[in-house]
């Protein structure tokens, strides 16, 4: 049992570090190339990652894993892919709403602002992103996590190993660094 806990760790936490720097990466290509803003961390965190991707990453593989191998077909059309794009969609959202206001309990503001968009909840969501998160889902689901699966499955035990737990160890430091700072002030 140890060794299958030990396994599912290092699995998801290889989602979840992949997903975060993609994330991370996809924000900052939204951000400074599309929108032409400065470039600056967007993080809660300091290293190249935002958990919440990652950690989306990892929920939406969970709970939605099973369903994206299944086929529900419409007039002979597959429409899995439709029915994912609306739940992701809609959990993505509903994550980074709760997100935000954890956020601005924990460090006194969220660090995203949708007011921009024509319809927006107190720049907290907006229908553009949850859009957006909805294709992210579906491309994650069916491209980016199985892919994902696949490098783990290649990558030689050793290196896998020291990858996952240095990064581990990489980004719970940041998060003890940051919380730190945060309670002093």
């Amino acid at each position: 049992m140890e060794k299958r806990f030990k396994g599912a760790f290092e699995s998801g936490f290889f989602i979840f570090l992949i997903c975060a720097v993609t994330g991370w990466l996809y924000e900052e290509f939204c951000d400074v190339v599309v929108m032409g803003h400065p470039w600056y961390n967007r993080g809660f965190l300091w290293g190249p990652y935002l958990p919440i991707y990652g950690t989306l990453g990892l929920a939406m593989w969970l709970l939605f894993g099973k369903l994206a191998k299944k086929k529900v077909f419409w007039r002979k059309l597959n429409v899995m892919p439709v029915l994912l794009f609306f739940l992701t969609a809609f959990a993505s959202t509903l994550a980074e709403l709760i997100t935000s206001y954890l956020l601005e309990a924990v460090i006194g503001h969220s660090l995203w602002n949708y007011s921009f968009y024509r319809f927006h909840f107190e720049g907290r969501i907006a229908v553009v992103p949850s859009l957006l998160f909805g294709l992210l889902g579906v491309l994650s689901l069916y491209l980016l996590i199985p892919g994902i699966l696949k490098l783990y499955e290649k990558l030689p035990k050793i290196p896998r190993t020291v990858l996952i737990y240095g990064a581990f160890l990489m980004m719970l430091t940041d998060l003890v660094i940051r919380i730190v700072g945060i309670v002093r002030g």
